[in-house]
């Protein structure tokens, strides 16, 4: 299982990821995310534990099991991979920084982010609605408030909304919406808050 965030996914169409195979084919790339938050000054509402079977576990990403397929471009040795793990078949996957920036490959760039970084959520299909998701970016929660981190980041595209709803639901909230267009060796980026403002970069 590897995990990553497809750039076409402005929406989940037929007809969009056509568009935007046109555009990729014409050497185009578009990315739209908005950026999650979570102030983890407040204290913890709640801590959903995994199911049944289910254990997650942590490890450094240089230190992950050979037979967890995980790959992201970028996932660095110093981030964590929480595994969720059901008869040591792993079923769901979650990649997190603590601190520093973090190569976003929609964006092609790198981030840096006040606090830690989640990314990368992922369930296998046949283990979807069992609260593994949940499960998983409350365990980065837990570990990141135990390092210290002042806010949890998450970026997330418009319309994905299950992912949506997990960050709402674990107390992040939309901040600012990232979109991000290249051809070529000219990329246009912008930047814009929720409660209004945009501050564009070209280059």
């Amino acid at each position: 299982m590897t995990p990553s965030i497809p750039v076409w996914r402005l929406t989940r169409s037929t007809s969009a990821r056509r568009l935007y195979d046109a555009l990729a084919g014409a050497g185009v790339r578009v990315a739209v995310l908005d950026h999650f938050q979570s102030d983890l000054s407040e204290p913890l509402a709640g801590s959903p534990t995994p199911p049944e079977r289910i254990r997650i576990e942590r490890v450094a990403a240089a230190e992950r099991p050979a037979h967890w397929d995980v790959s992201d471009p970028g996932l660095e040795a110093d981030h964590a991979v929480l595994g969720a793990v059901a008869d040591d078949e792993l079923v769901g996957v979650a990649l997190l920084s603590s601190s520093g920036p973090v190569y976003v490959d929609p964006l092609a760039r790198t981030v840096a982010f006040d606090g830690g970084y989640l990314w990368g959520v992922e369930v296998d299909p046949a283990w979807r609605r069992r609260g593994i998701a949940s499960a998983l970016v409350s365990t980065a929660d837990a570990y990141l408030r135990e390092a210290g981190a002042p806010a949890a980041h998450a970026l997330v595209a418009p319309d994905n909304v299950p992912s949506r709803t997990l960050f709402r639901n674990a107390g992040f909230e939309p901040r600012r919406r990232h979109v991000y267009v290249g051809l070529g060796r000219f990329a246009h980026r912008s930047s814009r808050s929720h409660t209004g403002g945009s501050s564009p970069e070209k280059r």
